[in-house]
């Protein structure tokens, strides 16, 4: 990923759109992923608060992207910002359709570890 100091690898975690509803994930910024999104030219990411500061914390209603590189190369446009989990949660981080990933890749990578959840209403 291309970030102002140079080109660092930053994980990424894939998810279905549930994800975010089925785990109670707040937001910091922005909004979470949507049925329009298939609409945009690249899929949309959300991001972490470590990684949003270390791109000069750019407000979302000026569009900022993120440049990836590698087999996922592209821009991609920032919807969305989670807050630190705690004082410790210092690592960037990427959030990402496993649908949109897949798109792009064709399949998901054998060094890419899945969990499976299940969540019913409680």
């Amino acid at each position: 990923m291309q970030l102002p100091e140079g080109v660092k690898d930053v994980p990424a975690r894939l998810m279905d759109p549930a994800y975010p509803v089925m785990h109670r994930l707040a937001l910091l910024e922005g909004r979470w992923f949507s049925p329009q999104d298939r609409e945009l030219l690249a899929p949309p990411v959300v991001i972490n608060e470590p990684l949003w500061d270390l791109l000069g914390r750019v407000p979302l209603d000026r569009h900022p992207t993120l440049r990836m590189g590698g087999a996922l190369a592209g821009v991609y446009p920032i919807v969305g910002v989670t807050p630190r989990e705690g004082m410790w949660d210092t690592r960037p981080r990427v959030e990402m359709l496993l649908d949109h990933y897949r798109e792009r890749l064709g399949a998901v990578l054998a060094e890419v570890q899945v969990m499976w959840e299940a969540w019913g209403p409680g």
